[in-house]
């Protein structure tokens, strides 16, 4: 990756409304609320750290580090915002949107950082097969690695997860999420379905993941666990595709039998219930009474097991 050596290192002055999110950033901005705090900070503290632009060739800059910094600048009124303008290639630009997040947010999304890994890999890859990259050049406004600075004999994987302090397998199942439909990932952001089951549904293809949200998760009162992920995943590898005669053979596949033991000593439930028996006021004493019960039932059947239900569970 290159940064020419005329990068400014010097902050300037631009005006706030040339200034526009690079069309890579992956990340969300911030909400409301938290804009408007940000906002009320740089009012009264000022902007400790100018933002970082891409200047193109339209005259607009492309913001590659503080979208949200800008953003409250403009919730504030202000005509213009300090900037380093940074004159990067875009493999650059990507490593310091990416760096800037993963390492400043407090809070990061599942497909956020599942897409920056994936920026920062593919940058990388891209960088292993160039011929024109210029060591020393790198800019101290911004912390990545660079062709100077990494090992060739890693794999690319395993350095951007060194770079992130994380392994690269945990990596690449963020990056899997990345193949995941908007729709489903959209699940895994908002917590409604667990990671690993998202990670199991991203090896199948658009139209298969289309059904299954469809099917299995639109409208649903319940998610996907990682039982069903697991066995979708086996059936997708099985087929080659997914139909919904395939997802119907799911949904009404037994998965044995279930058994529970009847919660004959909650109180709630047995006050529902129709009774002429008089219920003790007293805990202890229901207590007494629900073993009472336990052994007159051992001994007229020789076994618990007539209070034991059993159904048939379906997906």
């Amino acid at each position: 990756m290159r940064v020419h050596k005329n990068a400014s290192k010097q902050a300037v002055r631009i005006p706030l409304h040339l200034v526009r999110p690079h069309p890579a950033d992956p990340f969300k901005p911030y909400g409301d609320d938290k804009l408007r705090e940000l906002a009320e900070s740089i009012a009264s503290y000022g902007l400790f750290e100018p933002i970082i632009v891409k200047e193109k060739g339209d005259g607009t800059y492309a913001i590659l580090a503080g979208k949200n910094r800008a953003n409250a600048c403009g919730l504030n009124g202000q005509a213009e915002i300090e900037a380093y303008i940074c004159d990067a290639d875009e493999d650059t630009a990507y490593m310091i949107i990416t760096d800037s997040n993963l390492k400043h947010r407090d809070r990061l999304l599942p497909s956020e950082r599942g897409f920056s890994y994936r920026m920062q890999l593919e940058a990388l890859k891209r960088q292993g097969k160039r011929s024109d990259l210029e060591e020393g050049t790198e800019s101290d406004l911004y912390n990545f690695p660079t062709s100077c600075q990494i090992d060739t004999k890693l794999r690319a994987d395993k350095t951007i997860a060194a770079h992130n302090a994380l392994s690269a397998s945990v990596m690449q199942r963020f990056i899997r999420l990345t193949y995941l439909t908007p729709e489903i990932l959209e699940y895994i952001d908002n917590g409604h379905m667990p990671f690993m089951a998202g990670v199991d549904l991203s090896y199948l293809d658009t139209p298969s993941q289309t059904i299954v949200y469809e099917q299995l998760l639109y409208g649903a009162a319940t998610g996907i666990d990682l039982k069903k992920s697991a066995h979708i995943k086996q059936l997708y590898k099985k087929h080659g595709t997914f139909t919904e005669d395939t997802l119907n053979a799911l949904r009404f596949q037994s998965r044995g039998i279930s058994e529970r033991v009847v919660p004959l000593i909650n109180r709630k439930m047995l006050n529902t219930l129709n009774t002429d028996i008089p219920l003790p006021e007293d805990d202890e004493e229901l207590i007494h009474l629900f073993l009472a019960f336990l052994r007159d039932t051992f001994k007229a059947h020789g076994s618990l097991d007539i209070l034991t239900v059993r159904s048939e569970v379906f997906y």
